[in-house]
C-alpha cells in the first residue's frame, strides 16, 4: 500500500520505535533487516577474505554517503539486500548501521538495532556505545531522556567493557548536549584520575562551554590544564577566554590571558578593551591601562575619546600613587580633552587627596615634584588640592589656610588660575563660611579676566546666604542671568530659605520664579518652609492672582515696598 508506514526493527517490541515511511519499490512485506531466523543461522567462522573486506568496504562506504544525505530509504534497501544476501550479519555491520543512523537522532530507533545485535548472538564492543552515545546527543530535545543516556553507560559496565576516551568524550557530549554542564564538567574533571587524557578537541569543547554559560574561573583553570598537557592552545582560544574575563571581570583570567596574548597576538574588540580598561582602573594596574590604549591606537587604529584615558587616572588612584594621578590629568589634557573637577571626583583622586591633612600635603608636595622635574603640572591637579580642603576627613573638617597657600603657589607651580581654580577655593570659603576672603578672591577673578561660571556664582550667593546680611545674593543673582547663566534650583532654595527665616516677602517673588523656570522641589522643603510659619497656600493663591502683574518682574533688592508684598505681610501678622 502507498506510504504504509513500517517499523525500522522489529526484532523486540520492548521499545515504541520511530516510524518511516518507505518508498513504494521496497518491499517491505516483511523487513526484519539483518537478523534471519535464529535456528537458521549456523554458528560458522566467517572467513576473512578479500572478498569480505572489499564488502564491509563498500557497505559502510555506502552507508555514509546515505547517512550524510539522510537518504533512509536508501539505507532500508541496503539492508534489504544484506538480508537477502548468505552473509551473516558481524558486530562491523551492525555498526556501520548505527553509525548511519546518528544523523537521524532517533536514540529508541538505535535501541532497536541494539536488541536485534542481542538476539542475533553479536556482542556490542565500545564503537556500538559510542555510536550510540553520538546518536542521543543527536536527538530532539524532546527525545534525549538523561535515562536512556545513564543506561547506555551502564550497559558499558555490565557487559564487562572499560570506557575509554571516546566513549567518555560521547558521554560528555551528550551532558552538555542536556545542558547538565556541572555533571560534564565533574567527570571531566574524573578523567585524570582514569588515567585518560583528553584531546584538544574536548579541552576546546569544554572551555567554549564554560565561556557559553559565564564561567570564566572554569575556562581559565582548563585553558591551563591545556598547557600542562603540551597542547598548543589556539591564540583565538585565549582571545574567548580573555573576553569572558573581561565582561565578568575575573582578574586572574584578565592578567594571564593578556600575558600570554602580549607575545601571541590580540584580537579584540573596542568594547573588551574597555571593559579591560576599566577593570584596569579599579584594580590599580595603570601599565594594564597603558598596553590597552597603545593597541587601541596602534593596532585597532581607533580614534580614543575622553573615557578611554580616565581608567588611567583611576589606576594610579587605586595603586596609591597621587604623583603619577596628578601627571595623567595632563595626559589627558595634552590629548586634546577638556579636564576638570568632575575627572578628579569620579576617579577617586578628590577622595584619596582629602583623607587628612596629611594626604593633602603629600599632594601639594606631588605638585613641587612634577614641577621640578620639569613636567607640566595641570591647573586641575591644583585644583583638586584646593577644593579638598573644604571637606577633610570623616569629620568634614576646613583648612582655609592650606587652600589659600596652595592657591597662592599657583605662579610658583607654572599654573594659570582658571574659573574653577576659583570656584574650588570659593567652596572652601563657603564651608569656612568667609564671606570676606570671598569677596577678596572674586575681585581678583573679575582682575584676571576670568568670566565667572554658573558654579562660581552659585557657591558666591550660598556664601552670601550663610550670612546676616543677604542682600548681595539678589544681585548676585540678578548678574548671573545678565550672563544668561541660568541659576540652579539650589539657589532658588537658599534664597527662599533665607527669606522665610527673616520674614521677607521676597520669598513668594523667589518661588515664582522658580517655578516660571519649571524647578519641581521636593515635598520636604515645602514642609521646611510651612515649620518656620510661611503659608504656603496663601503664597500660592496670590501668585496665581497676581501672575500677570508679576511675569515680567525681576527679583531685586528695591521691590521691598510692593503693594502685593505687603499684603502679603499683612495677612501674615494677622494670623
Amino acid at each position: 500500500m502507498r506510504g504504509s508506514p513500517v517499523r525500522l526493527f522489529t526484532a523486540t517490541s520492548k521499545l515504541k520505535t520511530t516510524e518511516i515511511v518507505s518508498s513504494n519499490d521496497i518491499d517491505t512485506s516483511n523487513i526484519n533487516l539483518l537478523r534471519k531466523d535464529s535456528n537458521k543461522i549456523e554458528d560458522t567462522r566467517a572467513e576473512d577474505t578479500r572478498e569480505e573486506r572489499i564488502f564491509i568496504g563498500n557497505f559502510r562506504e555506502e552507508m555514509d554517503k546515505f547517512s550524510e544525505r539522510k537518504h533512509w530509504r536508501a539505507i532500508l534497501k541496503l539492508c534489504e539486500e544484506v538480508k537477502q544476501s548468505d552473509r551473516k550479519p558481524d558486530i562491523s555491520i551492525y555498526n556501520t548501521i548505527l553509525r548511519a543512523y546518528i544523523p537521524l537522532g532517533s536514540i529508541k530507533h538505535s535501541f532497536k538495532i541494539l536488541e536485534d545485535m542481542k538476539l542475533a548472538n553479536v556482542n556490542p564492543n565500545l564503537t556500538t556505545y559510542h555510536y550510540l552515545l553520538r546518536t542521543w546527543s543527536q536527538a530532539p530535545t524532546s527525545e534525549q531522556d538523561p535515562y536512556l543516556r545513564e543506561q547506555i553507560f551502564e550497559m558499558i559496565v555490565n557487559d564487562g567493557l572499560q570506557p575509554d576516551l571516546k566513549i567518555y568524550e560521547c558521554y560528555i557530549d551528550s551532558l552538555l548536549a542536556g545542558e547538565e554542564c556541572e555533571r560534564a564538567f565533574e567527570i571531566f574533571d574524573s578523567l585524570k584520575s582514569k588515567n585518560i587524557y583528553p584531546q584538544l578537541e574536548l579541552y576546546i569543547a569544554m572551555i567554549r562551554k564554560a565561556i557559553s554559560i559565564n564561567e570564566p574561573r572554569i575556562a581559565l583553570n582548563y585553558l591551563k590544564s591545556l598547557e600542562q598537557n603540551l597542547f598548543y592552545a589556539p591564540t583565538s582560544l585565549y582571545n574567548d577566554v580573555l573576553r569572558i574575563c573581561a565582561y565578568e571581570y575575573y582578574a586572574d583570567g584578565i592578567l594571564y590571558c593578556w600575558d600570554k596574548l602580549k607575545h601571541r597576538g590580540l584580537n579584540l574588540d573596542e568594547g573588551v578593551c574597555i571593559d579591560i580598561l576599566y577593570f584596569a582602573g579599579s584594580h590599580g594596574k595603570p601599565d594594564l591601562v597603558v598596553q590597552v590604549i597603545e593597541y587601541l591606537m596602534d593596532v585597532r587604529r581607533l580614534k580614543l575619546e575622553k573615557f578611554h584615558f580616565s581608567p588611567l587616572t583611576r589606576a594610579y588612584v587605586n595603586a596609591g600613587d597621587i604623583k603619577n594621578a596628578m601627571e595623567s590629568l595632563n595626559i589627558m589634557r595634552q590629548a586634546g580633552f577638556q579636564v576638570g573637577f568632575f575627572d578628579t571626583s569620579s576617579t577617586g583622586l578628590y577622595s584619596l587627596i582629602r583623607k587628612d591633612k596629611r594626604t593633602i600635603d603629600n599632594a601639594y608636595y606631588c605638585l613641587e615634584e612634577l614641577h621640578k622635574e620639569g613636567k607640566i603640572v595641570d591647573v586641575s591637579a591644583l585644583n583638586v588640592v584646593i577644593a579638598a580642603c573644604s571637606n577633610i576627613g570623616y569629620k568634614r573638617n576646613v583648612d582655609m589656610i592650606r587652600a589659600l597657600e596652595t592657591y597662592k603657589a599657583a605662579e610658583k607651580l607654572g599654573v594659570q588660575p582658571n574659573v574653577e581654580t576659583f570656584s574650588s577655593i570659593l567652596l572652601v570659603c563657603l564651608s569656612a563660611k568667609r564671606k570676606d576672603l570671598a569677596d577678596q578672591l572674586w575681585k581678583e577673578m573679575l582682575e584676571l579676566k576670568i568670566v565667572p561660571s554658573s558654579l562660581a556664582y552659585n557657591r558666591m550667593i550660598a556664601i552670601i546666604c550663610t550670612q546676616d546680611d543677604y542682600e548681595e545674593a539678589f544681585a548676585y543673582l540678578e548678574e548671573m542671568k545678565a550672563q544668561n547663566l541660568l541659576p540652579p534650583r539650589s539657589v532658588y532654595e537658599r534664597i527662599i530659605n533665607k527669606c522665610v527665616r527673616h520674614g521677607d516677602s521676597r520669598a513668594i517673588l523667589a518661588l515664582e520664579e522658580a517655578e516660571n523656570f519649571e524647578y519641581k522641589f521636593p515635598r520636604s522643603f515645602y514642609q521646611d518652609l510651612e515649620d518656620q510659619g510661611f503659608d504656603l497656600g496663601l503664597a500660592k493663591e496670590i501668585i496665581k492672582n497676581q501672575k500677570k502683574n508679576f511675569n515680567q518682574q525681576k527679583i531685586s533688592s528695591n521691590v521691598n515696598n510692593s503693594d502685593v508684598m505687603n499684603e502679603f505681610v499683612d495677612i501674615i501678622k494677622s494670623q
